[in-house]
């Protein structure tokens, strides 16, 4: 078990509020849910949700979590990610997703 002071670092943070205000703001599409595998269980045991409690998709296609797993940041995956990618803020992670986006769109114009 770790001890509260470990819990609260950075490492461990898994608040997805940040991201959820930057989509709202932006008008950009998703939806938040319980991550499939944050069982209360895991958390008696160990203290905490690895993969974060939260799990977002973006327009449908693209994951994000925030825990432990990823060191406290936001992981893309899936969608417009290949390999997973982490980002330190909300704003640097939506950034990158619209510059790949529009990317996306410029190469279906060609």
């Amino acid at each position: 078990m770790r001890t509260e002071k470990e819990l609260n670092s950075k490492e461990f943070n898994d608040n997805m509020n940040p991201l959820v205000k930057e989509l709202t703001r932006r008008k950009i599409p998703f939806t938040i849910k319980r991550h499939k595998r944050s069982h209360d269980k895991v958390k008696r045991l160990i203290g905490y949700y690895p993969a974060g409690k939260w799990h977002i998709m973006i327009e449908k296609t693209t994951s994000v979590i925030k825990g432990r797993i990823s060191f406290g940041e936001y992981e893309a995956y899936l969608g417009l990610y290949n390999e997973p990618e982490r980002f330190s803020s909300a704003k640097k992670l939506i950034k990158d997703y619209l510059l790949r986006k529009q990317k996306i769109k410029w190469k279906k114009e060609k």
